[in-house]
């Protein structure tokens, strides 16, 4: 097995594998969750896609998979109001933010790199948000809520943060649904 699967730690956009020597590149909730200011992690998704493109052999696969960021129902809205919140939480803190991305600018950003026969799916999962976890990222809201300064500033956003505990009680919070994109390398013709 270990001839066949191996790891490398390496930035997204600059990995130490050579060109066209992968049978796919994959990567699954990952681009939501890279912070920066907007145009910052724009670039850095798009190199990213252009870096997986180089290292696939040619008519073969790269495969995105993140969060669909439309609810379709208000649980599903439920978890999408907490991540914007804590989105809007980074910018305070950090002035750097992580987002969702839609459909139409990761297509756009595939065909930039070069892949061709994109095609997207949207999966719906029906999963309710899992209470554990659901604890520990409210935990770590309130930490950082702590942080937060001027005074008038950190107890506006915790009214807010409230007002969404109250409505994640009355609606519970469930996944977003998935959208998975792939594009195929174009061949270059060489053997």
């Amino acid at each position: 097995m270990s001839d066949i699967i191996s790891f490398v730690l390496a930035d997204l956009r600059y990995t130490p594998i050579r060109d066209c020597c992968l049978d796919a590149a994959v990567s699954l909730d990952t681009v939501q969750n890279i912070q920066g200011n907007g145009l910052y992690v724009e670039k850095i998704i798009k190199d990213y896609i252009k870096e997986s493109t180089r290292i696939v052999k040619p008519a073969r696969k790269v495969v995105l998979g993140t969060r669909y960021p439309v609810p379709r129902n208000k649980a599903q809205g439920v978890f999408m109001e907490f991540r914007l919140f804590k989105s809007k939480l980074e910018y305070v803190l950090w002035e750097t933010q992580s987002r969702y991305h839609f459909e139409y600018e990761l297509i756009s950003w595939f065909k930039k790199s070069g892949l061709r026969k994109i095609e997207a799916e949207i999966i719906e999962h029906n999963i309710p948000y899992p209470t554990d976890v659901r604890i520990h990222a409210n935990n770590r809201i309130n930490s950082r809520l702590k942080q937060i300064e001027p005074y008038a500033t950190r107890v506006k956003l915790e009214d807010e943060f409230h007002k969404l505990l109250e409505t994640l009680d009355k609606y519970g919070e469930e996944w977003l649904p998935t959208l998975i994109i792939d594009g195929t390398k174009v061949t270059t013709g060489k053997k």
